[in-house]
């Protein structure tokens, strides 16, 4: 049971809330990774469920999916704010969406792709901006509710969004994020290229954020091998593969391995950073130039 006394809401609290705002749904598995890091599973585990008790955050137990568990004998638990925490964000100012009864009766999937979108920006975040090498910060991560045009049928599973650290390149380079959770349908991923390479044409995410984008690139993300290579042969049958830049990645790779060469141009098969810049299609040409065109 949980701590039957009232919480006094911390700064890590609220941060956590912050973080389920954006996303809708987090699980213990994004829980132990960046809420009170360094404490005991047990004390974080007493801890949510005290919160749980009065209203900040609301819990589904459910069936253990595959890959997304720590440990078999408690089953999967998966998260979003409750009454109390909805309020606390709204009053804080941030935008929030209620997701209690799509916790309550959503499929299992549709919650359980929403947590890997949160784990992977989170993890992005997190290893960009704490990373001495690194010369781009994250500055600001739009939910898949911000990241939808109006009027569009595409719709990322969220955007990243960084900048220079020392400034001197001015803008926001965006990166699309599309988190594939099973084999997409050719005619699904071309709708999306044919979507995104409109929208780019257009300038039409810069107008809508209202923010200068120097750069975009689409990030299609998967589970397996299997998956990322299905990805690859679709995204080639594409007339619109080539008008976009685009990477694919590994769910394990981009959240572990984030500013490593993990990336893959699916057409042209080289690897890259998430950054480099994939003007030149011989790999060797891209030596010594890890920032992506801003041209």
């Amino acid at each position: 049971m949980g701590n039957k006394t009232r919480p006094r809401v911390d700064s890590e609290d609220r941060e956590l809330m912050r973080m389920i705002a954006i996303y809708g749904f987090v699980d213990m598995c994004f829980v132990y990774k960046f809420y009170k890091v360094g404490k005991k599973q047990e004390t974080v585990e007493r801890r949510i469920l005290q919160l749980a008790q009065y209203g900040y955050l609301q819990i589904r137990r459910t069936y253990i999916p595959q890959d997304y568990t720590l440990d078999a004998r408690t089953g999967y638990k998966a998260i979003t704010l409750g009454k109390v925490g909805l309020q606390a964000m709204h009053v804080a100012g941030y935008p929030v969406t209620d997701y209690r009864d799509t916790l309550r009766n959503a499929a299992p999937y549709r919650v359980y792709h929403q947590v890997q979108v949160a784990t992977v920006c989170e993890c992005m975040k997190r290893n960009f901006n704490q990373s001495a090498d690194s010369k781009f910060k994250i500055t600001r991560i739009l939910s898949e509710k911000e990241s939808c045009l109006p009027k569009r049928t595409n719709q990322p599973d969220g955007i990243i969004l960084l900048e220079r650290k020392d400034r001197d390149l001015k803008g926001n380079i965006a990166i699309f994020i599309e988190v594939e959770r099973s084999y997409a349908s050719k005619d699904r991923i071309h709708s999306k290229l044919s979507s995104y390479a409109t929208a780019f044409d257009e300038n039409a995410y810069s107008r809508h954020l209202k923010i200068p984008i120097i750069a975009q690139r689409v990030l299609f993300i998967s589970q397996t091998d299997m998956q990322i290579e299905t990805i690859h042969k679709k995204i080639e049958q594409s007339p619109h593969a080539k008008e976009i830049e685009i990477l694919t990645t590994k769910y394990t790779d981009v959240c572990e391995r984030t500013l490593e060469e993990v990336y893959k141009q699916p057409v042209h098969n080289y690897t890259y950073r998430l950054l480099q810049n994939m003007n030149k299609h011989e790999k060797d040409n891209n030596v010594g130039k890890p920032e992506m065109s801003t041209t």
